[in-house]
């Protein structure tokens, strides 16, 4: 099975999460999304925002591959809702899985994404 694990805080990288996502899935795709929308006049905040999620991104491929786990790195700018679908989409993956977070903005993400991915995939917060 193929999961698509979205690079949306810093706690992706938390081994209880990777293991809750290797229960379910043998492979992963590890996305970080360059929201452009949440940049505009904060480039320097910006720039450490985009470091430290390819830091994450890196961090967790080298413990996947340390695993024998198959993992894809991808960065993509955008929407970070409409990244999501189309590389669940692309890859054909089985399930997203995301770190629980808190706030309005998460509910929203995953109430749009569970409409988005709809039957395609299973949305799997963690």
């Amino acid at each position: 099975m193929k999961g698509l694990v979205p690079i949306l805080s810093k706690q992706e990288w938390k081994p209880d999460f990777v293991n809750a996502v290797l229960q379910k899935a043998d492979e992963l795709v590890l996305l970080s999304v360059i929201d452009s929308s949440g940049l505009v006049g904060k480039f320097g905040f910006a720039a450490t925002e985009i470091m430290q999620a390819n830091k994450i991104m890196e961090g967790i491929e080298a413990e996947l591959q340390k695993m024998k786990v198959k993992v894809e790195c991808i960065v993509e700018w955008g929407s970070t809702l409409q990244k999501i679908d189309h590389t669940a989409r692309l890859k054909k993956c089985d399930f997203v899985f995301l770190q629980r977070q808190e706030g309005k903005a998460f509910e929203e993400l995953l109430h749009e994404l569970k409409k988005a991915i709809d039957k395609r995939a299973s949305v799997e917060v963690i």
